[in-house]
């Protein structure tokens, strides 16, 4: 992992990780919609080895991504290094929570988050919210996914930086 991402591990702030989002969703190869459907496969089907190197190969595109530190943590349990699955976790949670920390979800403050999968992450894993409806909505300069929650509530993020991309 690149030195800044480490850096944003160890000391954690939604400020750096606006930051780092920027760099990320301008790197080459970048695909906001990547759902890790082949790493999750390899996961289930027992596949470690392949998985490894389909982690080595997604982790500096998405190292931002809540759900694939979460994986890596999943296959890190499946293999039985503890230590490995309890440090993914750490950073899959430390993502969400940086991610809490960019807006409070409001048509006027967004959240902003890296890819689709970490909307569907914030607020299933974190706000615990079931989705009845979803809508791309303009908010003055922004894009911004509006998701109306079964509880009522409505949950906006910015897409700005990768709307669009492949």
């Amino acid at each position: 992992m690149e030195k800044q991402y480490q850096e944003f591990f160890a000391k954690p702030s939604s400020s750096r990780y606006a930051e780092l989002l920027r760099e990320q969703v301008a790197a080459p190869g970048y695909n906001a919609h990547e759902d890790y459907v082949e790493l999750k496969s390899m996961i289930s089907e027992g596949q470690m080895d392949e998985a490894a190197a389909e982690l080595e190969r997604l982790m500096p595109l998405y190292p931002l991504s809540p759900r694939l530190h979460l994986l890596a943590s999943y296959r890190a349990e499946a293999i039985g290094n503890k230590q490995l699955e309890d440090r993914e976790q750490e950073m899959g949670f430390t993502c969400l929570e940086a991610i809490l920390g960019t807006g409070d979800g409001s048509e006027t403050q967004p959240y902003l988050c890296s890819k689709v999968s970490d909307e569907y992450d914030v607020l299933g894993i974190v706000l615990r919210e079931e989705i009845e409806q979803q809508s791309l909505v303009q908010v003055g300069e922004k894009t911004c996914d509006k998701f109306l929650c079964l509880s009522g509530a409505e949950v906006h993020f910015d897409i700005t930086l990768w709307f669009g991309s492949h």
